[in-house]
């Protein structure tokens, strides 16, 4: 994160350190005028907060208990926050393995045959396997 989003994100949740945090492909319009900012996915205790930061800051926080659905959309190469239906933007592209990185964090299992595979991948590397 540049000075700018770490500004963004100390004033909006103090100082917290993230468990998570990943720069997504999913660039939104903050403010600029001829190009769009990247969208952040950060993980913390017991919330996903979604962050931009331009003119026109993007902050959106997730308690997992609304986020218990989530699940990896290979079609579209994006983690699907769900069931938040009022969040503006609840599809972050992302690579597979840091969807299954967020996915482990909020305490849920993939359940596509690929993303079990990394996940069993991740389990057994943290573990010392």
């Amino acid at each position: 994160m540049n000075d700018v989003e770490q500004a963004v994100l100390k004033h909006e949740v103090g100082e917290v350190s993230p468990r998570l945090c990943i720069r997504s492909a999913t660039r939104i319009d903050a403010g600029h005028w001829c190009r769009r900012v990247p969208l952040w996915l950060l993980v913390l205790e017991d919330e996903l907060v979604l962050l931009a930061a331009g003119r026109r800051r993007f902050v959106a926080r997730v308690p997992f208990a609304e986020a218990n659905e989530s699940h990896y959309d290979h079609q579209a190469g994006a983690l699907v926050i769900a069931p938040c239906e009022d969040l503006p933007v609840n599809q972050v592209v992302m690579k597979t393995s840091e969807a299954v990185r967020v996915l482990r964090c909020l305490g849920m299992e993939p359940r596509d045959g690929h993303c079990q595979k990394l996940y069993k991948e991740f389990r057994t590397r943290s573990a010392g396997i």
